[in-house]
């Protein structure tokens, strides 16, 4: 199970008008919303189903998790664990 500031590799499996669905291996689904893609800040172009995209873990309690592919989100996630002395990073 995906958890908080943890970074995932995962493929987009449903495009849906608020974000996307992606797999995270394992079964495991997580949610990103549009706001939290580097498309929305003008920096790529949208993704489509099949893209690979790494991601990182924002709130591990909703169901699926939430995630980021934002430059700024990884930056945070990082400074979190590295206080915490956490290391969560795999390959989805």
């Amino acid at each position: 199970m995906p958890v908080d500031h943890e970074e995932l590799d995962a493929e987009v499996i449903a495009i849906r008008p608020w974000g996307y669905v992606l797999d995270v291996g394992d079964g495991m689904k997580a949610s990103m919303d549009n706001t939290k893609t580097l498309h929305w800040k003008g920096l790529s172009e949208p993704l489509e189903l099949g893209n690979r995209v790494r991601v990182v873990v924002l709130d591990d309690t909703r169901t699926p998790c939430r995630v980021s592919a934002l430059p700024e989100d990884f930056h945070i996630a990082k400074s979190l664990r590295d206080k915490g002395g956490q290391s969560a990073s795999r390959q989805g």
